[in-house]
């Protein structure tokens, strides 16, 4: 295009030419006085607009060309969407915003607010082809939003301080750990979000080695592979002491292997549960992981930087051994399914050197990004390059064992110029890369002189702006070269990836218009904000397309429900020549078709681009969409081994929202994916629900077990010392055989398809058919006799009737029986249960015979109690007893009896035949003998009663005669203590001198009126009287005793 003199901008038609490897320009007719600018296209460039202080990081793109930034924020004021995951600000110094940009950069499709009550940092961002993005970052919340499924739940942090990073505004004052978090296609949901960490300053660059760049502390990448997995390469370090990070098994390096930092790599599930794999990096100095690359054969290619001389390279490295300097580059290869590290190499030069990027070409061929201190050394095989300058670019074989070319570019002024931020290796090898350069940070870094092509949109510089370059495959050639950025204001990026996609466009995160400026070059005037809304800093984001010839085939498509048409929107980079093909027979050449299926289902569509002027001529993708219909589909059956494992379903379709929801969860190993894997034992039907938010529909998929058809001869019932032939058929051919009386075959009875054998015993014969599958199946053989059964010995009362059963457990019916004696049975007989009655101890047999002739006999012995010709008896000895005594209770005839004497009340057992009784009333007891087995039918019975009367042992039941006439007549000669419940006594008797003339504690020893020997006179004397009744009283009693004479 030209710029007239009226101010219009007139657009000059051209094309591309391309001879050999040199591409030139066609150009249409123009004003050749006037400037004529060729130059890629500046998609659109933007403000966030937020008032509040705002950082520029990370920025992402996804299949549509959609732009993602990650920023920090420092308060409320960032532009957030109505219903946004989080709409506000969080507390603390720093929260990390996200935003999604439209193609155009007029609007935000959505806008968010992502943090805790700390502070947070984003380091990386990518989307999935769901459109769900990932946040790679740091905190030092310890709520930061993690998800109840989380592998790691809790912050971890350290026990320092890290204040001030790098002048970001950013402060760890407990440690830091990592931040994985994904959010939903619509930025409304947190779907996933994990803590990473365990007691080190986690997902930091803090090393002096390492760190050179302002922001270099917010380095590291995540990336996605094949199957979702989220990987990502970071650092952890310490201040003092020992530190830890969660690692595997297995993992080439467990524990933290020396210096103040190591690299760190690990993967996770895409739902962020589980850690699928993780592992330390370096050697005994300081060492940084800073970006990935996944190879065709989903091999990892990791590089950064090192002062660790023992880092473990391979033999056939370029470099097998530190270099020196300050720091090297490193790279590697990493095999993720072995745990091991294939590849190893240093790469740089005596002085200063790091690899901050990483990028493969079509044939896994490795190229890094870096800054070096001495960059005319790293100068080989290259025809582009620019002496005395600060930034290399390598390429080498997969292996590292060969060095293709190496070239360095820059000012000359022999220090590096720009800090990278994204780095790209497109369909045709050429490399694309961009980054930053001005006084903002520690080295001052200058884009000044760099070199800058005739097309390039801006070729002057303020010497704070970003530099965009595309370099030849071969380094032979600058192929564009340009700055960005205002002229006030020095635009950086704090830390942070951006990216380039494959068709060669760049989006780009920006820490814009600083000092309150608005100098940023915005595109196009409607550009969702065109101004620097806060007094600092705001999020800048442009989208460029390089516009190098090249063709990139993509499409995506809107789900849509039968029987509407499928629109397919291009998204191709490129092309003159498009050919489609719908999966379904049909085809177009259109750009941009709109196509009917005739049925619901899965279909492979393929688009294919071409353009003879582009670099690389063709190119062509292939995408499985699903046509919805809510009357549902049939998949194609699958058929396994038994004791396999198959992925159901279909890839999961690149259509945001929508959801999977399968029938029989419990044999899958998720229910709401699209392709499980499903595990069963026996031939199952699933059924698949999916909802697109437009209509739901169905698809149904067998997955059938392979059993060989194998068909044996059935259970089977034989007599005893029979014999039996067992047969094994299959429907598949060339199958063998091996019977076994074991499950797990360590015995082998026969090698055919079948099995002859005389069985002494009902058993389980297993057979195993080994041909396409293996299939085991098993046959019972059972012996008649073991399924017939009687009653268990019986016992009975003499004349008691009892019913006896014969139980028949096969499946054989019409069984004849005959009981024996047959007086003795009453009723039933022939039946399987007879009414039978005997007076003594009797066998009673059973004699059963099949409709085969297997006969079987048996017998039931019925025991009569002895019981039944006994009679009971009960007495108590005494069976009168004062209140408070004991009567001993005895029961006849004693035995193998049950005893239970009622009521229970004052025994010292109910249930012994001689218990102890001790009523406190006169009471009748009842003694029931029973006996034992027969379970209290058989019973004899009998009562005694015990007597109880009530005593009083003090006055007038035990006293003291107040007179007696000792004068040996006979009569009333002698003194005794009167009372027959007397246990103890003690009688003393006093004159009236108070002396004691006798005493005695034997009630039957009296006083005669003598005193030592000598009759007393006729007197009235004085007893004192202590006796202990028979039931424990303790009394005493005084009175007089007049003796006559």
């Amino acid at each position: 295009y030209q710029d007239t003199q009226d101010g219009s901008r007139a657009t000059i038609s051209g094309d591309y030419r391309l001879r050999g490897n040199t591409l030139s320009y066609r150009i249409g007719t123009y004003d050749a006085s006037q400037e004529l600018i060729i130059d890629p296209t500046l998609i659109f460039s933007s403000y966030s607009g937020s008032t509040a202080n705002n950082f520029g990081y990370t920025a992402t793109f996804d299949q549509a060309g959609f732009l993602y930034s990650g920023s920090s924020v420092f308060a409320n004021g960032y532009p957030t969407s109505m219903g946004a995951y989080d709409m506000s600000f969080n507390d603390g110094n720093v929260d990390i915003a996200i935003s999604k940009f439209d193609t155009t950069g007029t609007f935000l499709v959505y806008s968010t607010y992502l943090g805790g009550s700390a502070d947070e940092l984003p380091h990386s961002i990518i989307v999935n082809e769901l459109d769900e993005l990932y946040v790679f970052g740091t905190t030092g919340s310890d709520n930061y939003p993690v998800t109840s499924e989380a592998f790691d739940q809790q912050f971890a942090g350290a026990d320092f301080s890290l204040g001030g990073i790098g002048g970001l505004g950013v402060d760890y004052l407990s440690g830091s750990d990592l931040i994985v978090s994904k959010l939903s296609f619509d930025g409304t949901e947190l779907l996933a979000s994990s803590y990473i960490g365990e007691n080190g300053m986690d997902g930091l660059n803090i090393q002096s080695a390492t760190k050179y760049n302002y922001a270099d502390e917010i380095r590291g990448e995540i990336e996605l592979d094949d199957e979702g997995n989220v990987i990502i390469a970071s650092c952890t370090g310490r201040f003092n002491g020992e530190i830890s990070f969660p690692t595997t098994d297995g993992a080439p390096f467990e524990s933290f292997i020396g210096g103040d930092q190591d690299g760190v790599l690990f993967s996770m599930d895409p739902d962020l549960e589980q850690l699928l794999w993780s592992t330390f990096i370096g050697g005994e100095g300081e060492d940084a992981a800073l970006s990935i690359a996944i190879r065709s054969d989903s091999l990892l290619v990791i590089c950064g930087g090192t002062d660790s001389e023992e880092l473990p390279s391979t033999p056939a490295a370029l470099f097998n051994s530190y270099q020196g300097g300050s720091a090297d580059a490193w790279v590697m290869v990493y095999d993720p399914l072995a745990d091991s590290i294939l590849h190893m190499s240093y790469w740089g030069t005596s002085s200063r050197d790091q690899a901050y990027m990483v990028e493969l070409d079509s044939q896994d061929n490795v190229h890094l990004f870096g800054q070096t201190a001495n960059g005319d050394a790293l100068i080989i095989n290259a025809d582009h390059f620019d002496l005395n300058s600060g930034q290399f670019i390598t390429k080498m074989s997969p292996e590292f064992d060969g060095l293709i070319w190496s070239t360095a570019f820059g000012n000359g002024n022999g220090q590096p110029n720009i800090s990278p931020t994204a780095f790209l290796v497109d369909v045709c090898d050429r490399i694309y890369l961009s980054g930053w350069g001005g006084p903002t940070g520690p080295n001052n870094l200058t884009v000044t002189g760099l070199e800058v092509t005739d097309d390039a949109f801006q070729d002057e510089t303020s010497s704070g702006d970003f530099y965009l370059m595309a370099l030849a495959d071969d380094a032979s050639e600058l192929l564009y070269g340009s700055f960005y950025g205002g002229d006030q204001s020095n635009e950086h990026v704090d830390g942070g990836t951006s990216r380039f996609d494959k068709k060669g466009k760049v989006y780009q995160a920006v820490c814009a218009g600083c000092q309150g400026n608005s100098d940023f070059p915005i595109f196009p005037t409607d550009a969702h904000s065109a101004e620097n809304g806060s007094t600092g800093c705001n999020l800048g984001v442009f989208k460029m397309d390089f516009d190098l010839p090249l063709v990139i085939a993509d499409f995506i498509y809107e789900p849509i429900c039968l029987p509407d048409s499928v629109t397919f929107l291009n998204t191709s980079e490129g092309g003159l020549d498009f050919q489609w093909d719908f999966g379904d027979g049909n085809s177009s050449n259109d750009y941009q078709p709109t196509h009917l299926y005739d049925t619901p289902g899965l279909y492979t569509v393929s688009l294919t681009v071409s353009d003879p002027m582009s670099c690389n001529l063709i190119d062509s993708i292939q995408k499985e969409i699903f046509i919805f219909d809510s009357n549902g589909v049939q998949l194609s059956d699958t058929t396994i081994c038994a004791g396999e494992s198959v992925q159901i379903g279909f890839d999961p379709l690149p259509i945001p929202g929508l959801s999977y929801s399968w029938t029989q969860g419990e044999f899958l190993s998720e229910d709401d994916v699209a392709d499980p894997i499903a595990t069963v034992a026996e031939s199952t039907l699933f059924t698949l629900v999916i909802d697109n938010g437009v209509c739901p529909s169905s698809a149904t998929q067998w997955v059938q077990i392979n059993d060989l058809g194998l068909e044996l001869s059935p259970d089977t019932i034989i007599c005893d010392d029979s014999s039996v032939i067992l047969t094994a058929t299959s429907t598949e051919d060339d199958v063998s055989y091996v019977w076994s009386t074991l499950p797990s075959f360590l015995d082998t009875l026969s090698a055919t398809d079948s099995l002859t054998l005389t069985p002494l015993f009902t058993d389980i014969y297993y057979v195993a058919a080994e041909g396409p599958c293996r299939a085991e199946d098993a046959v019972v053989v059972s012996i008649f006799s073991e399924f017939i059964q009687v009653s268990p010995d019986t016992f009975i009362c003499a004349g008691e009737p009892v019913n006896l059963q014969l139980s028949n457990q096969s499946s054989i019916e019409g069984l004849d029986i005959l009981w024996t004696p047959e007086s003795t049975i009453l009723e039933g007989q022939g039946t399987e249960e007879v009414t039978v009655s005997v007076s003594e101890d009797q066998w009673i047999g059973v004699l059963v015979e099949s409709p085969a002739g297997c006969q079987v006999e048996d017998s039931v012995f019925v025991e009569v109690s002895d019981l039944s010709f006994l009679q009971a008896e009960a007495w108590a000895e005494p069976d009168l007893i004062p209140l408070g005594e004991s009567s001993q209770l005895s029961s006849e005839p004693i035995g193998p009896y049950d005893y239970q004497w009622t009521p229970p009340t004052g025994l010292s057992s109910s249930s012994i035949a001689d218990p102890f009784a001790s009523p406190d009333q006169t009471t009748t007891y009842t003694i029931t003998i029973s006996d034992e087995q027969s379970n209290g039918r058989c019973q004899r019975s009998d009562t005694v009663t015990v007597k109880v009367f009530e005593f009083l042992c003090s006055f007038p039941t035990t006293f003291v005669p107040n007179a007696f006439s000792p004068n040996a007549d006979g009569n009333n000669d002698v003194l005794f203590v009167r009372g027959k419940y007397i246990q103890e006594l003690n009688l003393k008797i006093y004159d009236r001198w108070g002396e004691m003339v006798f005493e005695t504690q034997d009630p039957n020893v009296g006083w005669d009126g003598t005193f030592r020997g000598k009759e007393l006179e006729p007197a009235v004397y004085v007893y004192h009287l202590d006796f202990i009744c028979i039931d424990g009283q303790e009394n005493f009693e005084k009175g007089n005793i007049t003796l006559i004479r």
